[in-house]
């Protein structure tokens, strides 16, 4: 695989990330812009750009003619909104990918943010929220982050409410636009059977006329001294879903590989230590999951599961005992090996697809400091130790007050399970 960053005199970057054998290319356009560049009044306007952007441009007025222009070259095409960026992609078979810079190049240059699309769009975005609301597992988490964020704009929905998509108009597009889609800000990514020198040229056609601009700056977010907490929402449903989580490391923390294999060895695969006792040991749950999320400033550990409303309280007693013993390190080299293949299995096989390939590189380089390629990853996962693991899940979990966002039928938890939320 060949990588190769360009940067145009406007301040765009173009990374090529060529794969000789590859039959398809991914172009993606990420922007970096998300929902913490946002003020409380305009929640929910980076994600609702995102959707804008397939209605129409002067060129292809409709997202009929956007959509038909895609398909009609054998594409694909979908688009995200994070907390602190944007993305777009087409995945194409390669003899197409030129066209389909065109359309990226068309769209994210050329919208025409029409009022009546606008307002068509507004009631999707809404229903879209509202459809989270009404999905306990999506909504405990939305209850976790504007709880334990309150209201810095890492714990507003990225969505944002129903008030404020309510209140959005052509202007707001054309401002936000004009303010956050900059040269300085963009890097379009072209993954697959493309050559270097292809994708350099043709973003370089497309992209050289973007205002060069300036990055923007979002409010970073200061770690607080926290107490145990339980927050609990009440909703009539017939199973209790919990997320129980604390801060971590940012996402350019020097170990964070270290974490990654910790968290696997903790809930990645059956054979994972809370996936073994919570499911299969325990029978508490379904689905059961760890996950660490990081930012540029700040980095949260969450567990999350949906158990029967009778044992609410044994199932947070027991995953606070899988966590205290990975801290502890009461785990042995075979459960170490299983996550070291597991993690670099998924990883190896996800990278097969341009898509992927392009997610993976195009994100590094819009996000963090340093770029590593698969082959370091490898290198890097299988020289961890389990006292690796030991010292940073300490520097992590170890003294933390953690906070337990609930969507259950019961009006409270039961008594005593905050005292248990200190590690």
């Amino acid at each position: 695989m060949d990588i190769a960053l360009t940067k145009l005199q406007n301040g765009v970057r173009v990374l090529s990330v060529k794969r000789q054998d590859s039959m398809t290319a991914t172009v993606m356009v990420l922007v970096k812009v998300g929902s913490r560049y946002e003020d409380p009044m305009h929640s929910g306007i980076a994600h609702f750009v995102e959707h804008m952007f397939f209605k129409g441009t002067e060129k292809r007025p409709t997202s009929k003619d956007i959509g038909m222009a895609i398909e009609k070259i054998g594409g694909s095409s979908n688009a995200f909104t994070g907390q602190d960026f944007t993305g777009y992609y087409i995945k194409v078979p390669k003899e197409n990918f030129a066209v389909s810079i065109e359309i990226l190049a068309d769209m994210i240059k050329h919208g025409i943010f029409q009022q009546n699309e606008i307002d068509k769009e507004r009631g999707v975005i809404i229903e879209e929220i509202r459809m989270y609301e009404d999905r306990p597992m999506s909504k405990v988490g939305s209850e976790w982050y504007k709880e334990y964020f309150g209201d810095s704009p890492l714990g507003r929905d990225i969505a944002g409410s129903i008030d404020t998509v309510s209140s959005f108009n052509k202007e707001h597009f054309h401002d936000f636009v004009n303010t956050h889609y900059v040269g300085d800000s963009i890097l379009v990514v072209v993954s697959g059977g493309v050559s270097e020198q292809d994708a350099t040229g043709l973003v370089k056609e497309h992209f050289s006329d973007v205002q060069k601009g300036e990055r923007s700056k979002f409010e970073k977010y200061s770690r607080e001294e926290r107490t145990p907490a339980v927050k609990n929402l009440y909703k009539p449903i017939e199973q209790s879903h919990l997320l129980l989580g604390g801060y971590a490391h940012n996402r350019n923390y020097e170990n964070r590989f270290v974490l990654e294999l910790a968290d696997a060895v903790l809930s990645k695969g059956f054979g994972s230590r809370l996936f073994q006792v919570i499911r299969d040991e325990l029978g508490l749950a379904y689905y059961i999951y760890s996950s660490i999320t990081s930012f540029e400033d700040v980095g949260v550990f969450k567990v999350g599961m949906g158990v029967e409303n009778s044992k609410v309280a044994i199932a947070v007693e027991a995953v606070l005992k899988e966590m205290r013993a990975i801290i502890s390190g009461e785990f042995d080299n075979d459960e170490l090996e299983r996550a070291k293949n597991y993690l670099l299995g998924n990883m190896v096989t996800d990278m097969e697809q341009s898509d992927d390939n392009a997610m993976w590189y195009g994100l590094q380089e819009l996000l963090t400091d340093k770029f590593y390629t698969v082959e370091d990853v490898k290198n890097i996962i299988m020289g961890i130790s389990k006292e690796d693991i030991v010292r940073e899940m300490n520097t992590v979990i170890a003294g933390q007050n953690l906070l337990l966002a609930s969507v259950t039928p019961h009006q409270s938890l039961p008594d005593g399970i905050a005292d248990q939320l200190h590690i």
